[in-house]
This record gives C-alpha cells, structure tokens and sequence, in this order.
C-alpha cells in the first residue's frame, strides 16, 4: 500500500488544452504534475505492470463549486503515472472517490494505492 496526499489538481478543462489541433497538457496540468512528482521522488515505485491496482481518493476541494470527481480522477491518476508511481493507469481496476467537506485552507486529495484482488468482488 502507497498513501500520497496531493495538492488539489487543475480541472480537466485546464488540464488540457487544444494546440494546433491537438490536445496537449496546459501549463496548468504541467505544474500539476511535476508537484506530484517531487511529492513521489524518494518512494520507490511499489506497483509494475503486472499489477492489477485500486485507487482510493478522498477530495478536499478549497470552495463548494460544482465539480465533477471523474474530472480530477483523470489528473491524478496520469499524473502519478507520470511520477512514476506506477507504470501504466490502465492498471487501475477499483476506483473509490469521495468528496469530503471543503477546506479552504488545505485543498488537497488523499491518495491510497493497493493491490487489487479481483476474488475479493462479485462480478458475473
């Protein structure tokens, strides 16, 4: 298991951005990323590609705004593959998002990562 607690990530609309007909990551999503890295730097990555992995998010946004947590889940898992934490978020299985009570002051997301074991659910 890997705990981060992160800074509160850029919307997906500022995430990206359309440049000459691609979609490329903003600054925005950039500076978001290499903070989630420096933030990595130092663990060694505990997940590789055979992995089958489960993400647990609790959020803590800065205002009450509407905000859909598909849209940070997005930011916040490529940038922890960026960083290295894991090879690929293909990987991800079981995802749990939370939005907890706002926090003006510290707006920020918990992350959890652990091994997924697919025995543990009922799928037919």
């Amino acid at each position: 298991m890997l705990s981060f607690t992160l800074g509160f990530p850029p919307s997906l609309n500022s995430y990206y951005k359309k440049y000459n007909n691609r979609i490329i990551i903003s600054k925005a999503g950039k500076d978001y990323q290499e903070q989630v890295k420096l933030l990595a730097m130092g663990r060694p990555m505990s997940f590789v590609s055979k992995d089958r992995l489960r993400m647990d998010m609790l959020v803590y946004p800065p205002d009450l705004r509407h905000r859909d947590l598909d849209n940070l889940l997005k930011c916040t898992a490529d940038s922890l593959q960026n960083a290295g934490v894991f090879p690929n978020d293909s990987q991800l299985d079981c995802l749990h998002v939370v939005r907890c009570k706002k926090d003006k002051h510290n707006p920020r997301v918990e992350v959890t990562l652990s091994l997924f074991e697919m025995e543990d659910v009922l799928c037919s």
